[in-house]
């Protein structure tokens, strides 16, 4: 039998967190949850995950800066999802620079997460 996929969730906001987790859970998937990237180090220093779900816009250390540090300093390539509100193309231009694997605008479509998490 297939392990379940563990997925690290990085976000500030606890609805967002909340809700996320529970969809995530009821679909097989095992979930941790970050509150900001800082926290997120922590977490991936001791634990191994299969994805991250990673929101723009936090305190101590942004998605941008977070996803920096998990391709240039500790040459992580795991999966990267960022959740943004922002739809820039200059800041999406950015984000995939950076090494994120796809970008969900908010409000998320439940749906479209699953099939973009399918894909990975």
């Amino acid at each position: 039998m297939e392990s379940k996929k563990r997925i690290l969730i990085v976000e500030d906001d606890l609805a967002i967190q909340s809700l996320l987790s529970m969809m995530l859970n009821s679909h097989g998937y095992e979930t941790s949850i970050a509150e900001h990237g800082l926290k997120a180090i922590e977490l991936l220093q001791r634990e191994r995950f299969d994805i991250i779900i990673c929101d723009m816009m936090m305190p101590f250390m942004d998605g941008l800066r977070f996803i920096k540090w998990l391709r240039n300093e500790v040459k992580m390539d795991l999966p990267v999802i960022v959740l943004t509100s922002v739809n820039d193309p200059k800041i999406r231009e950015d984000i995939l620079n950076a090494g994120a694997t796809d970008i969900i605008y908010k409000p998320v479509a439940v749906q479209e997460l699953f099939k973009r998490l399918e894909g990975i």
